[in-house]
């Protein structure tokens, strides 16, 4: 493999995104991350308003919403959920129209697969979404960055130029016997495999890439 395919493999790795739409979410709904990079109110447009990009988007979100049970109203949360999407233009995200009371949302989110409202205007988006695993220790979530890194990594799935790209259906195919065959061009096959090592492997290939340089 070349030198000018391993560095533009990188940069395709590294490399920012520009951003082109707007995801808006209903009050209660929390984005703690898009497309691999927390957010926090320093880099929200506005109150559950966030810019996305236009095309593939990965978000990780979370709900928080009083919700009547019986005479009463409790909050009622979820964990995070990661949800991945394509769109060229502006989406909302709310809860699901089933979690109208505490009880109709306990029995929506029993098992993990609820049915969000994702829309672009007045028509429903298609979306994949499930629970993002959650670390170790009191606070799971506390580095949300990490998490969904890891869950990447295990995925098979690479964030170029700030959109998820799904490496693993792009350099392997897997036949009615199950046997698997690496397919694709040298770029493919290591953004997939970069995408798969652990930041040990990382480091040890970057060394390997500079010392190429010299010889």
């Amino acid at each position: 493999m070349n030198k000018t395919v391993v560095g533009f493999a990188l940069s395709l790795v590294f490399a920012a995104s520009a951003q082109a739409n707007t995801l808006e979410t209903e009050y209660g709904l929390s984005v703690l991350a898009i497309n691999g990079v927390a957010v926090n109110s320093d880099n929200a447009i506005a109150d559950n308003t966030y810019d996305i990009v236009e095309g593939k988007n990965q978000v990780v979100i979370r709900g928080e919403k009083m919700l009547r049970r019986g005479t009463k109203t409790e909050l009622f949360s979820t964990r995070p959920f990661i949800m991945s999407f394509d769109t060229k233009d502006d989406v909302m995200i709310r809860f699901p129209e089933a979690a109208s009371n505490y009880r109709a949302a306990e029995t929506e989110f029993r098992n993990d697969e609820p049915k969000w409202s994702v829309m672009v205007g007045g028509t429903a988006l298609s979306y994949q979404a499930e629970v993002l695993p959650g670390g170790g220790g009191f606070i799971p979530y506390s580095d949300i960055e990490e998490l969904v890194a890891n869950y990447n990594q295990d995925k098979g799935i690479a964030l170029e130029q700030g959109k998820p790209t799904d490496m693993t259906k792009a350099a392997v195919v897997v036949n009615d016997a199950g046997e698997v065959t690496i397919t694709g061009d040298s770029l493919a096959q290591l953004k997939l495999w970069y995408t798969k090592a652990s930041a040990k492997e990382k480091k040890a290939f970057k060394i390997w890439m500079a010392e190429q340089e010299f010889k």
